[in-house]
């Protein structure tokens, strides 16, 4: 899986189109106010009915990432996609190691297929946050579609451990017109990140470290990958980056708690 071209690929599509829908309804109001014989549209409200609908567009499907957390000497490690049983006991090792703890945004899918790993997250005293079933992403679904998916996926969390599931992370960091009220439905809070590693990207243990070495702050929620070659990449690196955590006097907590 490669999550970063697509979600780009949604924004600019969906941007463009929004503003296509814009300009449109600019068009219909002035030939409306031309039809009663009213003043025409200025270019600044012409310009302002495409800029302000691609604006809104970009605030809904795109949101801004995350707010740092607010105690001091703290990083948020966060694993998406998992649990993967190439990579993920080894992820588990490396906190366990260096007395660190995360939160893992598991998809439902894998949790079903993989239920031994979602009870060594949780009995390691880790968090765990729901990623969707099979990370499709939210973005043009509706209420009922999203609604099933989280119950199908929490569900499958639930059947393998019984810890309580708080966090939500939209597949991509998209979502959509119809998420809030899912989300509110099932109890469930949003989740993004401050600190993009870009690991999917990398995919080597040595830059992934030093990414994180030079831009890493106290607060940081980091987006961190658990799945695939990606990883293995991840869990390569994360002896690393939990040393460097250390070295600062920091510490490594959940979200949740």
């Amino acid at each position: 899986m490669k999550p970063f071209k697509k979600p780009y690929k949604i924004a600019l599509a969906g941007g463009l189109s929004a503003t296509a829908l814009g300009l449109a309804a600019a068009a219909a109001a002035d030939s409306a106010r031309r039809w009663r014989g009213a003043k025409p549209l200025s270019h600044l409200d012409w310009a302002a009915a495409g800029l302000g609908a691609g604006a809104c567009f970009a605030m809904l499907y795109y949101p801004p990432y995350a707010r740092r957390g607010t105690e001091v000497n703290t990083v948020y490690l966060t694993f998406d996609d998992g649990p993967d049983p190439m990579s993920t006991p080894a992820v588990l090792d490396a906190l366990e190691r260096y007395s660190a703890r995360a939160t893992f945004f598991v998809l439902g899918a894998a949790a079903r297929e993989h239920p031994d790993l979602i009870r060594a997250i949780a009995e390691r005293g880790h968090a765990i946050g729901v990623h969707g079933y099979t990370h499709d992403g939210v973005t043009l679904q509706g209420m009922g579609r999203i609604d099933h998916d989280l119950g199908t996926a929490l569900n499958a969390i639930r059947v393998a451990s019984d810890t309580s599931v708080k966090l939500y992370r939209p597949p991509y960091g998209l979502r959509g017109p119809a998420l809030a009220c899912a989300l509110r439905r099932r109890a469930l809070r949003m989740q993004l990140w401050s600190l993009n590693s870009y690991d999917y990207l990398y995919q080597a243990a040595a830059p992934l470290a030093e990414r994180l070495h030079t831009r890493l702050q106290s607060g940081d929620i980091v987006l961190l990958h658990d799945a695939g070659e990606t990883g293995r990449a991840t869990a390569a690196a994360l002896p690393s980056i939990l040393t460097d955590i250390l070295s600062r006097g920091w510490r490594s907590e959940c979200l949740d708690k």
